[in-house]
């Protein structure tokens, strides 16, 4: 859940890793990314720090074996997991 510069990287990363990068709109509901993440079923979240406190609740998701932040000097929470 990334909106910055660093996009683009993060998915030429996750190519070279050979994982599948899913897009997740950051105006996305809570809700909405609950549901996304509950069907792709993720084993790995990569987050804008800035976002980590509206989707604190739906993060990380059963499943999801690695929560990673992103950070951007917002002073947002970091999320466990």
């Amino acid at each position: 859940i990334m909106y910055n510069d660093r996009y683009p990287e993060l998915v030429v990363g996750c190519l070279k890793a050979r994982t599948v990068p899913v897009n997740v709109n950051h105006h996305y509901t809570p809700r909405e990314v609950a549901e996304l993440l509950d069907y792709v079923k993720p084993r790995a979240i990569v987050y804008h720090k800035a976002l980590g406190a509206k989707f604190a609740d739906v993060l990380p998701t059963p499943g999801c074996d690695l929560l990673i932040e992103v950070d951007d000097d917002s002073g947002g929470p970091s999320l466990s997991g």
